[in-house]
């Protein structure tokens, strides 16, 4: 028997060998982007961490260098906020109380309300709202287009104002009647110059055309349309001759005339 030569016996070696790698080989271990990630961004925080450490001392004793009011404002004196604010931009940068700041601009008759907020690296945004009047309350306090009464420094109202009046904490039971009335008389062009809700409950308003309007207690909307309806059919020709409409009868009304309109004068009293 021929015993195979040593060239044939190198390459089988050779071929076993290679099989034999090609069985122990280890895979490569795989990496997970995301924790490399994750690893990197550790990494920043702690550098962040240590310069803002290092850094804190400066940032602690930064002081204010800018103050910036944003608003728009009618009444609202730029002085009186500038007083509000300045007991606290000595403060340093991180050590102003906000919250007392606010509290501070808030109580400036003029402010409705204010927001603070801190600009990096020194500077604070303050966001003022001013108060929007609607009617006088009384002789001395205002009323807000929130139903709120406040009381300006000084009355500085550059337009007229109607008066409301009522009963203490009436306010916005009288703003809302006042405004009902509004909607409807401005279809005739009509509008109301004062609203008093009288201790008793009862309602009267004087329009700025001068005539006067009493309601009584109940159903003041319902006595309204009926006297829009007596307006548009003959008052409206002799509104100017009229001083006051008594609208507390049960199906009519009675007038109260300057100067009886002629032949019409049977208008006067209940319809």
């Amino acid at each position: 028997m021929n015993k195979p030569s040593s060239r044939s016996r190198n390459r089988r070696a050779g071929a076993s060998r290679r099989a034999a790698r090609r069985r122990i080989a280890v895979p490569r271990p795989s990496i997970d982007a995301s924790l490399v990630l994750k690893g990197l961004a550790l990494g920043l925080l702690v550098v962040a961490a240590g310069l803002l450490i290092l850094q804190a001392p400066n940032l602690l004793e930064r002081p204010v260098r800018q103050v910036a009011v944003e608003g728009s404002f009618k009444y609202l004196q730029q002085e009186s906020v500038r007083q509000a604010v300045a007991p606290f931009i000595h403060n340093d940068y991180l050590t102003v109380p906000l919250g007392e700041l606010r509290a501070s601009l808030e109580a400036l008759p003029w402010v409705y309300q204010a927001a603070i907020k801190r600009d990096w690296p020194d500077g604070l945004i303050i966001s003022v709202e001013e108060q929007t009047p609607i009617a006088w309350w009384g002789k001395q306090l205002l009323i807000n287009n929130k139903g709120n009464l406040f009381a300006p420094a000084e009355a500085s109202i550059e337009e007229p104002l109607p008066y409301l009046e009522g009963p203490e904490g009436s306010q916005e039971e009288v703003m809302r009647r006042y405004m009902d009335l509004g909607q409807v008389l401005d279809s005739r062009n009509l509008s109301v110059q004062s609203l008093r809700l009288s201790e008793r409950g009862s309602w009267s308003t004087a329009l700025k055309n001068g005539v006067e309007m009493v309601f009584g207690r109940d159903q003041v909307m319902a006595k309204l349309q009926r006297f829009l309806s007596m307006y548009d059919h003959m008052l409206g020709k002799y509104v100017s001759d009229i001083k006051r409409i008594d609208l507390r009868y049960q199906n009519g009304l009675a007038v109260l005339w300057l100067r009886k309109p002629g032949s019409d004068s049977q208008l006067a009293g209940a319809q």
